[in-house]
């Protein structure tokens, strides 16, 4: 197996690549090669593994640099043994490709987003309309994504393969006793942690000032891993914008939460659900497809962009919580691969099938 792995930018895609590479690359047959961006320290890893680095140096923007890379000098991945290609965009290439797309804005309406992200995701999508043809198999998490991309592109659903994944291996390994189930006082408001960057359709921006002084009473903190002047409502007295944090800090931060607060309005896979099944802590989030795929059933959905909804779901956590309840998703831990041991075997079933 041949790796591509140059687009692995975003906070996911990177945990996965993390945590999947060093269990597929200990199996590889030798020699085997990936393709990396200049400079990532994943090299230093395929290194230790007998894993042949080639980098790939980018000399325009990123969205250019990608367009070029797989189009006209997709040529270049070309080569004996099956590729798997980390990254959303099979390549214009004769190579025996196997995807992984997870990228919600190949299936989702990104009217939400900027002009320049809305240009930017056209061309992503065209990109795929054309290329989806050369890869011989794609992998997603959820059956929402793999239905979406029948629907879009017409794409044979015996093309697709569904692989979920544990949390990160950093937060199996966390001895996490959450503050909230030991020590909050019952009548306390509640304190929330939202991991994420900022992009516009994870919907910080609904944190508005109506909706925060509607919180009174309910919410005592709100933590969010962004800078505080992202948003407007940065420095109110409900939010604790901390900013991108290290792993440690993360684990630190879901310790102390009530409940993990997931805003966004589209996603492949929603990591932060997934590690809060793992952690056993309660969720506040949309009722959207993604979520379904993970949560399941969930008794804190919200509507979608409904501030009344929303306060009606914290009002029925905190009154849950107060009488005792607490989130147990071991049941639904069940749906999903206990180690990335395991999803290592299913990618490589996969890629040579």
């Amino acid at each position: 197996m041949r790796f591509h792995a140059t687009n692995l930018d975003g906070m996911g895609s990177r945990r996965l690549a993390e945590d999947l590479l060093p269990h597929l690359f200990k199996d590889a047959e030798k020699p085997s090669q990936v393709f990396l961006k200049s400079g990532d320290p994943l090299g230093d890893l395929a290194g230790s593994h007998d894993i042949a680095v080639t980098s790939i140096k980018r000399t325009m923007v990123k969205p250019i640099s990608r367009l070029i890379e797989v189009t006209m000098q997709s040529a270049k991945f070309d080569g004996a043994g099956n590729l798997l290609v980390l990254g959303d965009l099979p390549l214009a290439s004769l190579a025996r490709q196997t995807v992984l797309v997870h990228n919600p804005f190949l299936i989702a309406n990104d009217s939400s987003l900027g002009v320049i992200d809305r240009v930017k995701f056209s061309a992503m999508r065209a990109i795929f309309a054309r290329n989806h043809p050369f890869a011989k198999r794609l992998i997603v998490q959820t059956d929402s994504m793999k239905q979406g991309l029948c629907r879009r592109y017409g794409i044979d659903p015996e093309k697709i393969t569904i692989i979920g994944q544990p949390p990160p291996e950093h937060l199996r390994q966390l001895a996490l006793k959450r503050g909230s189930q030991s020590h909050r006082e019952i009548g306390a408001g509640l304190k929330l942690f939202y991991p994420s960057r900022f992009y516009p359709h994870k919907n910080h921006s609904f944190l508005d000032q109506g909706s925060l002084n509607s919180l009174n009473g309910l919410v005592d903190q709100i933590v969010l891993t962004i800078e505080p002047d992202a948003i407007a409502t940065g420095r109110h007295r409900l939010l604790n914008c901390i900013g991108e944090v290290d792993l440690s800090r993360v684990g630190q931060e879901y310790s102390r939460a009530d409940a993990l607060l997931f805003l966004s309005g589209a996603e492949s896979y929603g990591l932060p659900l997934l590690e809060a099944l793992w952690l056993d802590l309660p969720v506040i989030c949309p009722d959207l497809p993604y979520a379904r795929d993970i949560l399941g059933a969930n008794p804190h959905f919200y509507e979608a962009g409904s501030r009344s909804s929303f306060i009606e779901a914290l009002a029925r956590l905190k009154s849950a919580r107060d009488a005792g309840w607490r989130a147990d998703w071991s049941e639904r831990r069940r749906h999903f691969p206990q180690d990335w041991q395991e999803v290592a075997a299913q990618f490589s079933k996969a890629v040579n099938i």
